[in-house]
């Protein structure tokens, strides 16, 4: 049986292990939802840019630029689709109105 000093152990080291929100999925399914929580806007992931190499933080700003293109390119397609449907059926009914 464990202990609450034992608990409390854990959870400190928790606390400085940038992945101790990934602990139950494992690391590499945590990096997709690192991934999906930054396309949504979720932008935590920036203030980690800075404890990074100079070669890596080349990479994570290359990333993370096209993360933002890649997710906005699809969210204004979604809005561009809609926009289609809705004045579709308004060009339908409009005659109907007149």
């Amino acid at each position: 049986m464990r202990t609450d000093l034992e608990t409390q152990k854990e959870r400190d080291d928790l606390e400085g292990n940038l992945a101790a929100d990934y602990k139950t999925i494992g690391l590499h399914f945590g990096e997709f939802m690192w991934t999906l929580r930054m396309s949504m806007g979720d932008f935590s992931a920036i203030g980690e840019s800075t404890s990074l190499q100079m070669p890596e933080n080349i990479v994570f700003w290359l990333l993370w630029g096209l993360t933002v293109i890649v997710t906005c390119v699809i969210f204004l397609n979604f809005i561009v689709a809609e926009a289609c449907a809705s004045y579709s059926a308004v060009v339908e009914t409009l005659d109907e109105v007149i």
